[in-house]
């Protein structure tokens, strides 16, 4: 595929399966050879990810700060906000509902083969999104 189609695919990800939360479109982005992941294929472990976090934040949206591509790779700098209206089981422990708006930074990488995701890496600032909860966060030795 084309370096222009890889763009597009990654946006209509963000747009279409993330923001509008429409579940149906993994099935046409994710390569069916993504690597399973906690027990369940690549599309299903994805879908499973998009409603737990529309559980945490409903209104979770992403901007796209900014998009760089480079054959089969797609790198998307973004930002996303949403309202923590639902319990979050974390490493730390379960942080309840705070209804407070939050804004995240994050990178994610995206490699694709014949246009659909085979492979990402995802870099999110959970600690930002944690402390804007007003989550104290434990301090190390």
């Amino acid at each position: 595929m084309s370096i222009e189609t890889n763009k597009a695919n990654i946006r209509r990800w963000f747009e279409v399966f993330w923001n509008a939360g429409k579940l149906e479109v993994a099935d046409e982005l994710v390569h069916p050879d993504y690597p399973p992941a906690n027990g369940m294929s690549g599309v299903e472990g994805y879908k499973d990810g998009n409603l737990v976090w529309h559980r945490i934040l409903p209104n979770i949206h992403f901007t796209i700060e900014e998009m760089l591509a480079e054959g089969d790779t797609v790198m998307v700098r973004w930002t996303a906000r949403g309202t923590h209206q639902g319990e979050w089981k974390t490493e730390i422990g379960t942080v309840p509902a705070t209804g407070v708006g939050t804004v995240t930074p994050g990178t994610s990488t995206y490699h694709l083969r014949d246009g659909k995701i085979i492979w990402n890496a995802n870099h999110i600032d959970f600690i930002s999104m944690l402390q804007q909860m007003g989550v104290r966060l434990p301090v190390g030795n």
